[in-house]
């Protein structure tokens, strides 16, 4: 198939400016990039945070997506650091900074996200200058979103302090291209590890893809626990990855019905 490039005779419209909820809709890994300066080549790894905000734009009816662009290192000096910690609304730990984050876990993760515009080449752009978490009682509602992946993002994402305790799963929706059978047979296949916050992030995102923010508000919300899971010390982990593996049992019962 080829690829054909042409002037559309399109305008880039940038978001607006001010303080949106905003949610991270893909993570994309740009790769070792070259960058020269005073004669200097340097390499470095570079990645993007793509969020969506709630407004939409007023020609298509589709949501305004915006970027942040860091070097994939948590170095002291970095730019990337700062804005994970304002972002999550706390100091990396010395281990997390040691032996890494794995930043796929924040996808679909809600932030408030301060824009501004800036001019750049004749063009304006809409430019995150501050993020910080989204409180748990405020409400969002997103329109979809399709990632690069092909994963299809919930038509409307709406949530609630309060909305996911009864225990519903029924409207759970599947990874584009995956069963329930699939995903339990995942499941089975991940190796047993420790109880730290990346094992209780990896298994619920693969029992729940795009839903896992959800589900753990419910699940959180049925086991009594503050909805601060980057907090919990081992023994709350262990309480929630337990309910997980229940969970993962059950769906492993439908399946096979």
């Amino acid at each position: 198939m080829s690829l054909i490039a042409k002037d559309t005779g399109k305008d880039f419209i940038p978001a607006p400016a001010g303080l949106h909820a905003a949610r991270l809709v893909e993570l994309v890994d740009l790769g070792e990039q070259r960058k020269e300066y005073l004669g200097k080549i340097t390499t470095q790894h570079r990645i993007r945070f793509v969020f969506q905000i709630q407004e939409r734009m007023p020609e298509n009816g589709l949501a305004y997506t915006v970027s942040a662009w860091h070097n994939l290192t948590l170095a002291e000096k970095s730019t990337l650091r700062p804005f994970l910690e304002s972002w999550l609304g706390r100091r990396l730990t010395e281990t997390e900074t040691a032996e890494g984050i794995d930043l796929e876990t924040l996808l679909d993760r809600t932030a408030y996200i301060q824009l501004i515009h800036t001019e750049r080449k004749g063009a304006v752009y809409a430019d995150i200058t501050n993020i910080m978490p989204l409180p748990a009682d405020v409400p969002f509602h997103f329109p979809e979103y399709v990632r690069m992946s092909g994963e299809v993002v919930q038509d409307e994402l709406v949530r609630e302090r309060g909305s996911h305790s009864n225990g519903d799963t029924s409207r759970t929706s599947e990874r584009a291209g995956t069963t329930a059978r699939q995903r339990s047979e995942r499941v089975r296949e991940m190796p047993s590890r420790g109880t730290k916050l990346k094992d209780v992030q990896q298994l619920g995102t693969t029992l729940y893809g795009r839903q896992w923010p959800a589900a753990r508000a419910r699940i959180l919300g049925e086991l009594g626990l503050e909805d601060r899971i980057e907090s919990f010390d081992e023994e709350k982990l262990e309480t929630v990855l337990e309910r997980l593996q229940v969970e993962a049992d059950e769906m492993e019962e439908r399946a096979a019905a």
